[in-house]
C-alpha cells in the first residue's frame, strides 16, 4: 500500500532532482514471468528507486540487513519491498541465518512470477566501472528452481545504471537492460556441480552487464575520461534534435569515450592528459563550459530579454521553496560523508520536507484565505519547478556571457586548445 501510495510523489522527486532519465531495452525484460533483475551499485539506493519509479511493475528489493536494525526501521522498509540480507561483518553469524528466510521469500515470490531485484556487485561505490560481481544473483536463481523444480525459468536480466555524476543535482542518468539469461540453460550444469555453474553463470552476467555500462578499466584514467566525457557531452547538447524518448544513442557514445581511454597506449594517454589538464584549467580560471566553447556564441538580446522576463517568477519559486531545499542540502552535507549516499539520502530528505512543508502551507492557506488558496499553492509549487529550470538555462547563459567577455585572441586560444584535443583523439582511432 505504502509502496503504490508513494511512488507518483518519488517518480516526480526523480524527474526534478535530474534533468534527464532514459531508460533503453526495458522490452527485453520479460512480462509475466519470474525475473531478477541484477543491477550494478553505485550509489546507496537511487538505483532501486530509478527500478521502481519508472518501470512498469511491481518490485521486491534485496537490501542490506544491518539497516534493519530498529523494528521501526524494518517495518518501514518492508513496506517499501524492501528484504534484508545480511553480511557477515555487519551483524555477525546470528543474523546471516536469517537470510535463509528472506531467499525464501524470494523463492516464492519468483515461483509467483514477481519480479525482484538485487544490487549484483554486493557493496556501493561511485566509479564508472564495473565491479566483482557477488554470486548471490546465481544463487538466488538456481535456489528459486531448486525449491520449486516446477517453476518454469528465472530470468536474470543485466542492468547498467550510469550516471554523468553520481552526487549532484540535475545530473542524467542512462540506465540500459540486457538480454535475459535463463538460469534453466544452467541448471543440469549446476546439477552435476554447483560452484562451476555458480562461476560460469556469474561470469557470463559480468559480461553482459559491463556491455550496459560507461567503463573505464583503471582509477588512474578517470580524470581523463571525465575530461572527455564532459566534451562529449558538450557535442551531445547541440545534437538534441537527433534523438527522441528512450533512444540509447547517448549512452552508447559515453561507453566508446570510456573504451577509448581503456585502450588508448600510455604515450598518447599522457598527452592528452597533459592537454586536457591545460584546457580544463583555463575553463575554471575564465569561469567558461566546454559548451561555451564549443558554441563560440554570445547571448543574443532574445536570450537575455528571456532571461529577465523569466527573473521575476524565478525569485518567487526559488524563495517560496527555499525553506525545505535549503534544509535537505543542509542536512545532506552535515550528516553524509561519503558520495555514495549523498544525492539519495538529499533526494529523501527533500521529499519529506517539501511534503511536510506543502501540507502545511495549504492547510494554513485553506485556513486563512478558504479553498480558492489551493490554486496560489498550486501556482507556488509550479514557481518552483520553473525556477530549477530557470536555474539550468542561466547557467548556460552566464557561461556565453563570459565566452563574450573574452579577448578575440583569447576565444582563438580556447577554441585551438579544443581543436587540438578533439585531433589528438582521431589520430590515436
Amino acid at each position: 500500500m505504502i509502496y503504490f501510495a508513494m511512488r507518483p510523489f518519488a517518480r516526480f522527486a526523480l524527474k526534478v532532482f535530474f534533468k534527464k532519465i532514459t531508460l533503453s531495452h526495458t522490452d527485453r525484460i520479460p512480462f509475466d514471468k519470474p525475473v531478477v533483475l541484477a543491477s550494478n551499485h553505485p550509489t546507496a539506493f537511487m538505483e532501486p528507486c530509478l527500478l521502481a519509479c519508472f518501470l512498469n511493475r511491481s518490485l521486491y528489493f534485496l537490501v542490506r540487513g544491518d539497516i534493519f536494525a530498529k523494528p521501526l526501521y524494518a517495518s518501514i522498509l518492508r513496506a517499501f519491498h524492501m528484504l534484508p540480507m545480511y553480511r557477515l561483518k555487519d551483524r555477525g553469524y546470528k543474523f546471516v541465518k536469517a537470510n535463509f528466510q528472506t531467499f525464501d521469500a524470494c523463492f516464492d515470490a519468483l515461483y509467483e512470477k514477481k519480479t525482484i531485484m538485487i544490487l549484483a556487485e554486493g557493496n556501493t561505490k561511485s566509479e564508472k566501472r564495473l565491479r566483482p560481481l557477488q554470486k548471490g544473483t546465481a544463487r538466488l536463481a538456481f535456489g528459486a528452481i531448486d525449491k520449486n523444480p516446477g517453476i518454469e525459468d528465472v530470468y536474470v536480466v543485466p542492468v547498467g545504471v550510469n550516471f554523468t555524476y553520481a552526487d549532484r543535482f540535475r545530473a542524467e542518468v542512462m540506465i540500459d537492460f540486457g538480454h535475459p539469461i535463463s538460469a534453466r540453460s544452467y541448471y543440469e550444469a549446476y546439477s552435476a556441480n554447483n560452484n562451476e555453474a555458480i562461476d560460469s553463470f556469474t561470469g557470463k552476467l559480468t559480461q553482459c552487464m559491463r556491455k550496459l555500462l560507461v567503463h573505464v578499466d583503471r582509477a588512474e584514467d578517470d580524470v581523463l575520461a571525465e575530461r572527455l566525457l564532459v566534451m562529449s557531452r558538450a557535442d551531445r547538447a547541440m545534437q538534441l534534435w537527433r534523438v527522441t524518448g528512450d533512444d540509447p544513442t547517448f549512452l552508447e557514445e559515453e561507453k566508446a569515450v570510456a573504451a577509448f581511454v581503456s585502450a588508448l597506449p600510455d604515450v598518447s594517454k599522457k598527452e592528452l592528459e597533459d592537454s586536457t589538464e591545460l584546457y580544463f584549467s583555463k575553463l575554471e580560471k575564465k569561469r567558461l563550459s566546454d559548451r561555451a566553447v564549443l558554441e563560440q556564441r554570445k547571448n543574443t538580446l532574445s536570450d537575455t530579454l528571456l532571461m529577465s522576463l523569466g527573473a521575476p517568477v524565478f525569485l518567487v519559486g526559488y524563495l517560496a521553496n527555499y525553506l525545505p531545499a535549503r534544509a535537505a542540502k543542509a542536512i545532506a552535507d552535515k550528516k553524509v560523508s561519503h558520495i555514495e549516499f549523498y544525492a539519495p539520502v538529499m533526494l529523501v530528505i527533500a521529499l519529506v520536507l517539501f511534503k511536510l512543508y506543502y501540507a502545511l502551507v495549504l492547510a494554513t492557506s485553506i485556513i486563512q484565505l478558504g479553498w480558492q488558496s489551493i490554486f496560489g499553492v498550486a501556482l507556488m509549487a509550479l514557481a518552483g519547478y520553473f525556477a530549477v529550470l530557470y536555474r539550468d538555462a542561466f547557467q548556460l547563459w552566464k557561461h556565453r556571457h563570459n565566452w563574450s567577455k573574452l579577448s578575440v585572441a583569447e576565444r582563438e586560444n580556447m577554441v585551438a586548445l579544443r581543436s587540438g584535443i578533439e585531433l589528438m583523439r582521431q589520430n590515436a582511432q
